[in-house]
């Protein structure tokens, strides 16, 4: 959950609908706010999406990544199970790369779906 779920949480809760103008890549979370359980053919996901001016950052349970344009700064990646303190940038390690290249396409997808 994030501030991208708020103005669908808030919507659901005031019984009002979305927005039409703007293409929301938020979820409401008034079922989880509640107490009631989610579907289970809609389950909430643990990857988490977001942008800063030009950094863009990819979070799951277990991995960080943070791309930008390559004049802006290099690209960070954290394991943060073993690493929660984000001291250690895995970005160059290939033992990590897979994990790195699933983050970096759920932006692009996301990127995608909801430009601008």
């Amino acid at each position: 959950m994030g501030l991208v779920d708020f103005v669908p949480t808030a919507c659901e809760a005031l019984a009002v609908a979305l927005p039409s103008a703007r293409n929301l890549s938020g979820r409401s979370y008034l079922t989880i706010a509640t107490g009631k359980p989610l579907p289970k053919r809609h389950p909430w996901t643990d990857l988490v999406l977001g942008e800063l001016r030009a950094a863009d950052m990819a979070r799951d349970s277990r991995f960080k990544l943070v791309l930008r344009p390559e004049d802006q700064g290099p690209g960070e990646f954290y394991d943060l199970r073993n690493d929660p303190g984000e001291r250690t940038n895995q970005y160059s390690n290939q033992a990590f790369v897979d994990d790195r290249d699933r983050l970096a396409a759920a932006l692009r997808t996301w990127h995608e779906k909801y430009p601008g």
